[in-house]
């Protein structure tokens, strides 16, 4: 089942605005771990009930 999901969360201190004001990787852990971890899912008005079931029952069957 195909759910189309994009990366959604860049740590500030990995950034490049973040990175010319100091910040480096390995200086926010948890932030860093974070990014590496979270997605945007597919969420819109117009989301009919069958695309949220398959979106819901797509999140419940993963398995890294």
């Amino acid at each position: 089942m195909k759910i189309n999901c994009v990366f959604h969360y860049q740590a500030l201190n990995t950034s490049p605005v973040g990175q010319g004001f100091g910040g480096y990787v390995g200086q926010c852990p948890v932030a860093e771990h974070a990014s590496d971890c979270l997605v945007r899912l597919p969420l819109f008005n117009s989301m009919t009930d069958e695309q949220q079931s398959r979106v819901i029952e797509a999140v419940r069957a993963f398995r890294p």
